[in-house]
C-alpha cells in the first residue's frame, strides 16, 4: 500500500479545478512489494494528457481495466530486485498477465491462485 503524510498534501484544487481531489509530491511503501504504473486517459477528454497510476496489487489494476471513464494505455511493472532476480529495481512494459490455480499441497484443498506477469519483451 502506498502511503503519505498528511501534512504534505499540496493545497492545489483552484489549479485543476476540482475539490475532490487530494496531491500530494511524496508517497511511500513498506518493505519492497511490486507495483503496477498505469497509463490511462479519459474517455471524455480525448485530448487531455494521460494521467498516470501506481497501482499495488493485479485486483486494482483489473479494476482500473473496467472503468468506464479511462482507456489504458501503456502499462508497466515495477519489481523489486529479489522478484526479477537483478541487482536493482526493474520498470518494464507489460504485455500479459496469466493466471492459474495452484493445486493444494500434501491432499489439503488450500488452492492458491498464481500470476505470471509477460513482459513485451518476451522475459
Amino acid at each position: 500500500m502506498f502511503e503519505t503524510f498528511v501534512e504534505s498534501e499540496l493545497e492545489l484544487p483552484q489549479l485543476i479545478g476540482r475539490d475532490d481531489i487530494q496531491m500530494w509530491p511524496v508517497v511511500y511503501q513498506r518493505g519492497a512489494p511490486h507495483w503496477f504504473y498505469v497509463e490511462c486517459r479519459s474517455r471524455a477528454e480525448e485530448t487531455s494528457a494521460p494521467r498516470m497510476f501506481s497501482l499495488q496489487g493485479v485486483d486494482n489494476f483489473i479494476s482500473l481495466l473496467s472503468n468506464e471513464f479511462c482507456t489504458v494505455g501503456r502499462v508497466y511493472l515495477v519489481t523489486p530486485k529479489h522478484i526479477n532476480q537483478s541487482e536493482d529495481w526493474k520498470m518494464e512494459s507489460l504485455a500479459e498477465i496469466l493466471a492459474g490455480e495452484e493445486p493444494g499441497i500434501n491432499g489439503i484443498d488450500s488452492r492458491q491462485r498464481g500470476l505470471v506477469y509477460v513482459m513485451a519483451n518476451g522475459n
